[in-house]
């Protein structure tokens, strides 16, 4: 989550007037800039001259914050892609790449759509290391491209992916996202247990999976799952009871200590077993096992072999979005102590404004400067903060989905008056 900080340093006019670090004229119009400078200037000149009272003026700080259904304030998701390596990806592959890009450049980019994101692709039936992981730009290997994801954030923060692994992607510029590896398993694939051990012997070390994001598993296949209930790979025959697709939701769902609303599962597969060869040039099985988790996991299907991967994706990353809608925002984060007295709180949600009184029960309260918390507290802790000034928000004043919320404040030590 970013709370985005408008920051700039601001001159000090003559002896008498200064307006402190950090401190923002406010930006409602290009007049009341001019008309503070015009002001600034009159006073100095004032003071050089001896002609009146020395005065200290420091303007209130205005830090715009917006819960996680904005822009401003991404929260976080790892995206786990399952691509079939059976070779029934090849005739799309390149499309799918392409598409792929179109994804995760839509999640950095569309308003309606930002997260703070982790993306990586396994193959379906291959165990192998993951060498590749993307992030949005909150991630700071971006370097200079690094968007800080809160006020105040620290390079190489809690959720920071491992150098050694971290990729970057330029929109509009296809990278080798899914590879075809045929795997000579035939009809045998066992995709869900290969997610398992993927997640408990390849993500290790990596920083692709965050203790406060969501999960989100992507399937595209033409084939059909044929793991073991009990996780240790393949199974002499294909079983299609319940009991498997328990196992593996389960084991999903445990990795986000049991709650099932921080997992979402989409299946891109084939809805039908097809063996004339008309799902994209080849046979399929009918994916129900990926489809029934799905179901089960609040995500959404969809038939790989008629519908447009471009589609399928974009769809997806709508799916994601309106989940932010979900998300309870309990802190908001400032970039410097405040003088506590003069903390205001404004309230916007449906285009509506509302001024939020300090109150402990339905307002807000200073909780000074908090290490190790978590920005959104519903339906999962979110957004851990290693560190900083935070503003409580209790009962009906928290944020929900889109709603914004405005602090304005002078500094800690700051007074106002003429002296």
């Amino acid at each position: 989550m970013v709370f985005h900080e408008n920051r700039r340093v601001s001159p000090t006019f003559g002896i008498g007037l200064a307006i402190p670090w950090g401190m923002e004229i406010r930006p409602f119009s290009s007049s009341l800039v001019r008309n503070s400078l015009v002001a600034a200037i009159a006073l100095s000149t004032l003071t050089l001259f001896g002609c009146g009272p020395k005065a200290f003026v420091p303007l209130a700080s205005n830090e715009s914050q917006q819960a996680p259904g904005s822009v401003t304030i991404p929260p976080k998701v790892d995206i786990v892609l399952l691509a079939d390596d059976t070779g029934g990806i090849t005739p799309i592959r390149e499309y799918a790449n392409q598409k792929i890009n179109q994804f995760l450049t839509t999640l950095s980019t569309d308003p309606s759509k930002d997260w703070d994101f982790h993306f990586v692709v396994v193959r379906l039936t291959t165990n192998e290391a993951v060498t590749s992981v993307y992030t949005s730009k909150h991630d700071s290997n971006w370097g200079s491209q690094w968007t800080p994801p809160y006020p105040g954030a620290i390079a190489g923060g809690p959720g920071t992916v491992n150098p050694n692994v971290f990729r970057t992607f330029t929109p509009g510029v296809t990278t080798d996202f899914i590879q075809n590896v045929n795997s000579g398993l035939g009809s045998i694939e066992p995709g869900l247990s290969n997610m398992k051990t993927t997640i408990e012997t390849r993500f290790p070390g990596t920083g692709f999976l965050r203790s406060d994001a969501m999960l989100a598993v992507v399937v595209l296949s033409t084939g059909e799952d044929t793991s073991c209930t009990s996780g240790s790979g393949v199974c002499a025959g294909t079983s299609y009871d319940s009991s498997v697709v328990n196992t593996y939701r389960d084991y999903l769902v445990n990795k986000k200590g049991g709650n099932a609303t921080a997992v979402r599962f989409y299946s891109a597969v084939s809805t039908y077993r097809i063996s004339n060869g008309t799902c994209m040039g080849y046979n399929s099985y009918a994916g129900n096992r990926y489809k029934n988790m799905a179901n089960s996991l609040g995500g959404a299907q969809y038939d790989i072999c008629s519908q447009d991967m471009g589609g399928i994706l974009n769809d997806i990353a709508s799916n994601l979005s309106a989940t932010q809608l979900l998300f309870r925002t309990r802190y908001l984060v400032i970039g410097q102590a405040p003088e506590v007295s003069t903390i205001t709180v404004t309230k916007n949600m449906n285009g509506t404004s509302v001024s939020i009184p300090m109150d402990s029960n339905n307002g807000w309260t200073y909780a000074g400067y908090l290490n190790n918390f978590y920005l959104i507290d519903y339906p999962i802790p979110m957004n851990q903060v290693s560190g900083g000034y935070a503003i409580e928000l209790h009962g009906d004043a928290k944020l929900i989905g889109n709603d914004t919320a405005q602090v304005s404040f002078l500094p800690e030590g700051a007074q106002t008056g003429v002296q």
